[in-house]
């Protein structure tokens, strides 16, 4: 009813529609191969999918390694079926021109792979009750991690002391990611995210070695805030929502 609500106010029912769900409800894993194309019903994907095997949807994405002229990286977005569907009804019921239903995590990893060269690059989502991890350790292995906490449990950071708990917090749980492939913690890790937006701190004085993509300026995108001061009211901020919205649009 509230999708209903919001297409006849705004008048989106012919406008392409594109639905970005949480990071936490998909899981991203690299396959390496000297196949070209991935069979979808291949036991190896499955094995690697942490839902059933009926209840799965992939999206893979596979690229040539430039470090091997007969092997293939294949990065596999894995969904849980039931979920996607879901949506899918629920926005075709509404009368909304379906354009995608996707997540905006991968989208902005790969802009930042193409402005960043070190490895590992690891950029994170945070949402309010749990938090996913992206880490590429390599030329083709990118994986997600889930985390099972979010910004909610520190409320509005309203002291220092609040804000460095977190992200301490935030940075053990990495080193010990990294640990599993004796990789030490790098000098940038990229964080993003409605957790931090709906969060009221300074958000140019991140503790080592986090950094705000939005602050990082990789794509150009402009916002009048005069026309989103009720949307204000309820969040302190809405950067990441910009700039994931913003990377969708141009791909």
């Amino acid at each position: 009813q509230i999708l209903l609500d919001l297409s006849n106010i705004l008048n989106l029912k012919e406008i392409p529609t594109s639905l970005v769900l949480p990071s936490s409800r998909f899981s991203l894993n690299t396959i390496l191969s000297q196949e070209s194309n991935l069979d979808r019903e291949k036991e190896l994907i499955h094995l690697n999918s942490p839902f059933l095997a009926k209840d799965t949807l992939l999206d893979i994405f596979s690229s040539k390694l430039e470090s091997s002229s007969n092997s293939f990286s294949h990065r596999i977005t894995f969904a849980q079926k039931s979920f996607i569907e879901s949506w899918n009804n629920t926005l075709f019921i509404s009368g909304f021109n379906i354009r995608s239903i996707t997540l905006g995590l991968p989208h902005v990893f790969d802009l930042l792979s193409s402005s960043f060269t070190s490895i590992p690059i690891i950029l994170v989502d945070i949402e309010e009750t749990n938090s996913t991890v992206l880490v590429s350790n390599c030329e083709f292995n990118v994986k997600s991690y889930k985390l099972p906490f979010g910004t909610s449990l520190y409320n509005k950071f309203n002291s220092n002391t609040d804000l460095i708990h977190f992200f301490s917090r935030l940075h053990s749980s990495i080193e010990l990611i990294l640990s599993q492939d004796q990789s030490s913690i790098v000098e940038n890790v990229f964080v993003m995210g409605q957790g931090l937006d709906n969060l009221c701190f300074d958000q140019k004085n991140l503790p080592t070695p986090f950094k705000l993509v939005s602050e990082l300026h990789l794509f150009n995108y402009s916002c009048d805030s005069t026309n989103i001061r009720m949307h204000r009211t309820v969040h302190p901020s809405i950067n990441s929502k910009l700039l994931t919205a913003s990377i969708l649009a141009s791909s």
